[in-house]
């Protein structure tokens, strides 16, 4: 061992009793590990001297890296951000920013930053604390995956408005009809005779049917030609297999590498001098992170760097999503996440402690993985989702064939208008999607009072077949949500139990601990056990699949549309069963209440 060793416990800056060093060294080690081996490049900026002091990660970015390989030294936060493409005006707001921080205090960019080769990437940068206010550390994103999720959401968008404007038979297009019938509604509801308005009430069924068949035809052909799960980014380096240098030498071993690197300092456990400023950095960056970093060097050692569960090791992956608080529906998802780190990357999303995240992970040396944890944002817009929704209102309009004068007017004339106007919110949202890849409006207040009334609207009118029981204040709990989507939701599940010879659904809805339960249940034909299976298949693996439909006008993206808005709710889950005594159907949903709900007394 050459060079001088320096005691861990002077590293951390802990006062450790001898021989208790070691939980304090895996820590300093599997940080160097992490932050070494990482997809994004961090920095260190001293604000003093205007110059990097520090620079790690980026092994997804060696190409835009090798620049400086050639004698050149990164030593300015402006060239490396030239490097990577940056326009001259957004490096200005940047290095702007970091001087307007105060310490501790954080800065993350909320417009990706468009940088060389059509990339596009996320900033987070935080001041440090004193002693260390001059400096400033920073993150350095590829998002680019997340922005041509949000543009192919975009593609399908404007490809589903294209059709909606195709002439039906050299006729109008279903959009155009749908903008009309709102207006053919209102001339309907101003008719007193009889015969007039079963004329118009017959013509507008007939064009009814026909609209609804071309929906489900568009529906189907967007499936075949757009089979990529749209909202889920694909991993831009999915062969990525970054090793640190100290990976170089013949090391087979965690506990190896480890034992390579310690040696004995006055009775306490040390490091060798040469990996007192790497570990130091290294140590530094993690603690002060944003995200929370997690590592299992090796199989059966899982360490978690930072955050709120900062030192904390687990032996296995339920030890850990049970210690960092995974919620109770999102434990399945969580596990097999981290599971599949072992083989290869992997991106994912799960609630933990009242809040979505978004998972970041890629095997690592020895047999392990590492990850990133970070506050999930842009979850994505299911096109497919608000498509189906409408196809589902004009079924509401159906009850068109049953009304013949003017007493069947009045009876469904509240119910009508507010499919109408629905429909036609709905096609303005596809719209906005279709101009900006984004909701003209990202989410709104809606109560479970709402949800529960779009259940109503859903059964066949003309009939009081849905039965709801809501606990006292349950109705009145609000949630912020994507508009329509809990309403589309709860309207499909309550409409397919009516396609499945449903006469009656019974709907409950009350709180179980800290969660929201809602409970559908339908006395129809049931649910065969093969099927079922290959429901939860289906569901599971979130895929889309034609044959989990067996109505000649279904899509088979009900249900998975269903699931994809309830899992946008913190720890949302759906789970589809047979009714009790295997009669009829189950169907339960759950989410997290808001932080700020009110409890039902």
């Amino acid at each position: 061992m050459a060079g001088q060793a320096v005691a861990i416990a002077d590293i951390v800056g802990v006062d450790i009793e001898p021989g208790g060093e070691t939980p304090y060294a895996d820590h300093l080690f599997a940080s160097l590990m992490h932050i070494s081996n990482a997809r994004p490049f961090f920095l260190v900026l001293d604000l003093e001297k205007g110059k990097l002091v520090w620079t790690s990660g980026g092994s997804e970015f060696q190409e835009i890296l090798s620049t400086f390989k050639d004698g050149a030294t990164i030593t300015s936060c402006q060239m490396l951000y030239e490097a990577f493409g940056f326009l001259s005006e957004d490096v200005v707001d940047l290095l702007i920013g970091m001087d307007d921080l105060q310490p501790g205090e954080i800065m993350t960019s909320v417009v990706p930053i468009k940088g060389t080769d059509g990339k596009f990437f996320k900033l987070s940068n935080r001041r440090r604390n004193e002693p260390n206010a001059h400096q400033v550390q920073v993150s350095i994103h590829d998002i680019t995956p997340f922005k041509e999720a949000m543009d192919r959401t975009r593609v399908m968008a404007v490809d589903l408005m294209a059709k909606l404007d195709t002439p039906i038979d050299g006729g109008k297009g279903v959009r155009e009809w749908l903008l009309e019938a709102g207006g053919r509604l209102e001339q309907l509801f101003t008719l007193d005779d009889d015969d007039a308005i079963a004329q118009l009430t017959t013509t507008m069924s007939d064009e009814v049917t026909t609209v609804s068949e071309r929906m489900v035809h568009i529906l189907k052909n967007i499936e075949e030609h757009h089979t990529e799960s749209h909202w889920q980014p694909f991993d831009v380096a999915p062969n990525l297999r970054p090793l640190i240098p100290v990976h170089a030498a013949p090391i087979t071993q965690w506990d190896e590498l480890q034992d390579s690197m310690l040696a004995c300092v006055d009775g306490r456990l040390g490091v060798i001098d040469e990996l007192v400023e790497p570990l130091t950095n290294a140590y530094q960056f993690v603690t002060n992170s944003e995200s929370t970093f997690i590592i299992s060097p090796e199989p059966g050692e899982i360490y978690v760097l930072n955050g709120e569960h900062k030192g904390k090791s687990f032996k296995t992956i339920t030890e850990l999503v049970n210690g960092i608080g995974v919620e109770a529906n999102s434990m399945q998802t969580a596990i097999n996440y981290f599971e599949r780190l072992h083989d290869e990357p992997a991106l994912s999303q799960f609630s933990v402690n009242d809040e979505i995240v978004q998972a970041w992970g890629r095997p690592g040396a020895y047999g392990g993985w590492q990850c990133n944890l970070m506050h999930g944002e842009g979850e994505g817009v299911d096109v497919r989702g608000m498509l189906h929704g409408i196809k589902n209102l004009i079924l509401h309009l159906q009850v068109l064939y049953v009304i013949k004068n003017k007493s069947d007017v009045d009876e469904v004339r509240e119910a009508l208008s507010q499919s109408a106007s629905a429909i036609t919110a709905r096609l303005d949202e596809l719209g906005s999607i279709a101009a900006t890849g984004n909701r003209a409006v990202q989410s709104r207040g809606e109560t479970v009072c709402d949800w529960l009334t779009a259940a109503v609207h859903a059964a066949p009118l003309l009939t009081d077949s849905v039965q709801i029981h809501a606990e006292d204040g349950v109705e009145d709990i609000e949630f912020q949500v994507p508009p329509h989507e809990m309403e589309d939701t709860i309207g499909e599940l309550v409409r397919n139990a009516f396609h499945h010879n449903a006469t009656n659904v019974s709907i409950r809805a009350g709180v179980r601990g800290r969660h929201l339960e809602i409970q559908i249940d339908d006395d129809g034909s049931g649910i065969a056990d093969e099927k079922l299976s290959h429901i939860r298949k289906v569901l599971n693996s979130g895929q889309y699949d034609p044959t989990l439909t067996t109505r000649a006008e279904g899509t088979g993206n009900g249900l998975l549309s269903a699931q994809a808005s309830v899992q946008r709710l913190v720890d949302g889950m759906l789970e589809v069963s047979q009714g009790p005594g295997g009669k009829g159907a189950r169907v339960r949903l759950s989410a997290k209440l808001p932080e700020n709900a009110s409890m039902p007394a």
